[in-house]
Parts: C-alpha cells; sequence; structure tokens
C-alpha cells in the first residue's frame, strides 16, 4: 500500500524575498563633495587651480628683499564617468507579483552602482606620487608588502609617517583594507593585552 497525499500539503510564499549581501561601498565617506553644486547645473569640466609654494627667507634691514614668484596651475576634474542599470518590469508584473519587484531591484542597482564607484576611486592609487611598499619594510622596491599579523605595526609607521612628512591632517586620512587585512589587524590589536589594545579592538582607534 502506498499513500500518495503530497497534493494536499500547501506551499506557503515568505513575506519576504531572499536577502542579498553587498560589498560594503566607502566613496561616500573618504571622496571630497565639495565641487558638486558646480556640475548639478549642466557643468562638465571644473578648475580648481593649485598655488605654488613660497618660503620664508632671510632679511636683513635696510636691504631690498627679493619678490617670489607667484604661479596658478590649472588642475581640471573632467565630469566623465556614468554609470546605470536599465531594467524592465511590466505593469502587470507590478501588479501580480507578490513582492515590490521594481523596489527590490532599484535598491540592489544604487549598491551596483556605488561598487562601481569604488572600483573608480581605487583605481587612482595607480597615479599615486607617494607610495609606502615593500622596500619600507626591508624588502624589494615596487613590489607590494606582504601583509601579516607580525609586521602590521611596521606598515602603519610607515604609512603614518609618510602621510606626516606631507602634511596631511588627521580627518583627511583613511585607510581602505580588504578582508585578509583586516584580519591580520584583528589578530595583531586583539593579542595586546592592555587597556589600548582592549579599546581599540572593541572601537577602532586613530
Amino acid at each position: 500500500m502506498a499513500n500518495s497525499l503530497t497534493a494536499a500539503s500547501p506551499s506557503y510564499w515568505s513575506k519576504n524575498a531572499g536577502n542579498k549581501f553587498y560589498a560594503t561601498t566607502f566613496f561616500r565617506a573618504i571622496c571630497n563633495f565639495q565641487e558638486e553644486s558646480n556640475v548639478s547645473d549642466d557643468g562638465r569640466i571644473v578648475d580648481r587651480p593649485y598655488r605654488s609654494n613660497i618660503v620664508a627667507e632671510n632679511y636683513t634691514k635696510g636691504t631690498a628683499a627679493t619678490a617670489q614668484d607667484l604661479t596658478y596651475t590649472q588642475d581640471l576634474l573632467t565630469i566623465d564617468q556614468f554609470y546605470t542599470v536599465l531594467m524592465y518590469v511590466d505593469d502587470i508584473d507590478k501588479l501580480q507579483n507578490k513582492y515590490n519587484t521594481v523596489k527590490l531591484w532599484s535598491e540592489e542597482a544604487g549598491q551596483r552602482i556605488g561598487v562601481k564607484f569604488d572600483s573608480q576611486i581605487l583605481y587612482e592609487a595607480q597615479n599615486a606620487t607617494s607610495t609606502v611598499d615593500a622596500a619600507d619594510l626591508g624588502g624589494t622596491s615596487d613590489e607590494g608588502i606582504t601583509v601579516t599579523a607580525s609586521n602590521m605595526y611596521q606598515i602603519f609607521g610607515e604609512v603614518t609617517e609618510a602621510l606626516d612628512a606631507l602634511n596631511i591632517p588627521q580627518e583627511d586620512r583613511f585607510f581602505v583594507i580588504t578582508p585578509q587585512f583586516k584580519n591580520f589587524l584583528w589578530q595583531y590589536i586583539s593579542g595586546k593585552e592592555s587597556l589600548l589594545g582592549d579599546r581599540t579592538g572593541e572601537t577602532g582607534n586613530i
């Protein structure tokens, strides 16, 4: 004897569609948006020229001082990167779908475009003129640093020195790290049996 009762067992739809997880974006935290208003009225190029340096010179009273040259150099930001996600949902599907399809995929589109912004920003590291590489930790020049928990203090020490030498304000310093780097940093900090180590492990610290 074999019962066949499956057809009598109903299927129930969840109230929510399945969750998706996205990379954490950082561009809003580290980018400067001061010029945003200049390009909101159909502007395409922003020119924020930078100034030449002047120096404090010795002066002997009664003698003529020599005027220093003052120079502005053009520095252009061209707005030429645009991204989009084209999707189509029929009005019938809007009415008949159990879930708000347009809302769900629109939210994802925002996330995907944010990740694209991040990639463009990180690519600008290729144009950096100030770098810290393996040579700063006793390795080969122009090679990447092999990150470990044991050399974490050296990495932050060298980076801090480089930024200090450029007079970069504390509030303008950011560190974008990979999950692997975060893992080594956590291992290094968590192993410190001190008030500073405990507090930093819990809340972060500059």
